[in-house]
């Protein structure tokens, strides 16, 4: 449908249906800027949703078949695995531009962020690994290789651990 449900956690019901562009895939937000980013693997663009109003403010361009999506809070950058292009597009989410594109061998898929080491950690479906970017730089600094077919992670701020899901082998 093309759309963002907006959920009340109060009522635990829809309380609004924002409209956004073709095949909405993945999402993440900004609590310092209540700026809400979803990727829409469709249209190929990103779409910026203001948290106060649930209005759509602007859709960004960005490579092809975007699916990850993470946002740093701190520097106040964005970054988009692009599946199809074999990049991540890093958007200023102050003038809400791509910045740069990162070219990666193989098939990003998900997106993190540590903002307290400015590293960026992409899946790869392909070499079944994740890829460790230095923020500051846009600088490919390692290959970690995982499990079969990485998609999802989590990054625990207080330890520096790294939790990827491998779907391809049913192992964390």
């Amino acid at each position: 449908s093309n759309t963002v449900s907006v959920i009340s956690t109060n009522t635990m019901r829809i309380a609004k249906t924002l409209g956004v562009e073709n095949f909405p895939y993945d999402i993440d937000l900004n609590l310092l800027n209540n700026r809400i980013y979803t990727t829409n693997r469709g249209s190929n663009s990103v779409s910026v949703i203001d948290g106060s109003t649930d209005s759509v403010l602007y859709n960004i361009s960005v490579g092809q078949s975007p699916v990850g999506i993470a946002v740093n809070p701190a520097a106040s950058w964005i970054y988009v695995a692009n599946l199809e292009s074999g990049s991540i597009s890093v958007i200023d989410g102050i003038t809400n531009t791509v910045d740069d594109t990162i070219r990666l061998d193989g098939i990003p898929y998900g997106v993190a962020v540590n903002p307290l080491t400015d590293r960026i950690y992409v899946t790869d479906l392909a070499s079944n690994s994740i890829h460790v970017i230095d923020a500051a730089t846009n600088k490919l600094l390692d290959d970690v290789e995982v499990g079969t077919s990485p998609a999802g992670m989590a990054i625990d701020l207080r330890s520096n651990t790294i939790y990827v899901t491998n779907h391809g082998s049913d192992d964390l």
